[in-house]
């Protein structure tokens, strides 16, 4: 068995007591058994919510590259594309040295069997070049 610790306020504390009295009674071991169903659920829920948004960012990587056949595309974090390219030097030139992109890379790019999992995590951030 674990152990977590952690402060809600008063309020909350107070509705969860009465709820699990009159959900379970005033029996020894009650509070964990709520707390456990309580983050079971939550868990549950969370898992959900990272699927569905699984599925959509496939969603926009399928229309993505639909749209931009064969081309490297750097995209913001509202998924807006910023800027197009045959190769990834077109995208690195002329960017923002602060903003963070993801960059989608053409299924038929050799990198693509590279960093095939990794590509909508890439970030490519450009780092100020020395005078």
């Amino acid at each position: 068995m674990g152990i977590i610790k952690g402060e809600i306020p008063l309020e909350i504390e107070e509705e969860f007591r009465k709820i699990i009295v009159l959900k379970y009674g005033m029996k020894k071991g009650n509070i964990s058994i709520a707390l456990q169903n309580a983050i079971e659920e939550w868990i549950l829920k969370q898992k959900r919510l990272i699927n569905k948004d699984k599925m959509i960012t496939e969603r926009i990587l399928k229309d993505i590259r639909r749209d931009y056949k064969d081309k490297f595309i750097a995209i913001d974090n509202d998924g807006i594309v910023v800027k197009q390219g045959t190769s990834l030097q077109d995208i690195y030139n002329n960017l923002d040295p602060n903003q963070s992109l993801r960059i989608i890379v053409p299924e038929t790019s050799r990198l693509n069997k590279v960093y095939t999992k990794r590509q909508l995590n890439w970030q490519l951030q450009r780092k100020s070049r020395r005078k």
